[in-house]
């Protein structure tokens, strides 16, 4: 399947970053992305927390969180299912089996409550579909969010050799609004 062969040879790319490159790439693309979000308006925030090479968050959180916007984040349930949970504070959060911090706070949102969502992904395609690391947890989590908020706004974090010129979406998985690298933003 041509998703798999995608998901590989970017994971490979992925693999072979080096921490200091994508501490400096992340600083870029964050900024890009907080020069964009504070021309929204928006309340309720769903984060990803970053895992291995994936673009770190951690200036958007703060940004977020000093804005007093409600910030959630993913949280992986039994049964392969997400939750949002509530970030109150770093020291509030857990490892999970993926090892990426979780929060363990209680207060969850229901998918379609949230204005902004920010998410990571393994590759995009050139409609903006999104190829992840092939659980499909973010794809059944989100699948109804555009049916019952159609103006969430679903903004994608990556590098820019993650994006692939090539068709590869099928109808289940998540479509991005905007993606932001180290390079701008891509609307779709």
């Amino acid at each position: 399947m041509i998703k798999t062969k995608f998901r590989k040879s970017l994971k490979r790319k992925l693999s072979l970053m080096s921490e200091r490159e994508i501490i400096k790439t992340s600083a870029t693309i964050q900024l890009n992305c907080l020069k964009y979000v504070k021309t929204l308006k928006h309340e309720n925030v769903l984060i990803y927390m970053p895992s291995k090479s994936e673009v770190k968050t951690d200036a958007i959180r703060k940004k977020m969180l000093n804005k007093n916007k409600k910030v959630y984040i993913p949280r992986v349930l039994e049964e392969n299912k997400l939750h949002f949970n509530k970030f109150v504070s770093e020291d509030n959060l857990v490892i999970n089996k993926f090892n990426i911090l979780e929060s363990i706070d209680q207060a969850i949102l229901p998918a379609e409550k949230f204005d902004l969502l920010i998410l990571p992904f393994v590759g995009i395609d050139k409609k903006g579909s999104r190829l992840g690391h092939g659980g499909g947890y973010y794809d059944r989590a989100l699948q109804d969010l555009k049916y019952l908020n159609d103006k969430a706004i679903i903004i994608g974090l990556g590098y820019e050799f993650q994006l692939i010129n090539d068709e590869f979406g099928e109808p289940h998985d998540l479509k991005f609004d905007l993606v932001f690298t180290e390079q701008g933003f891509h609307r779709y």
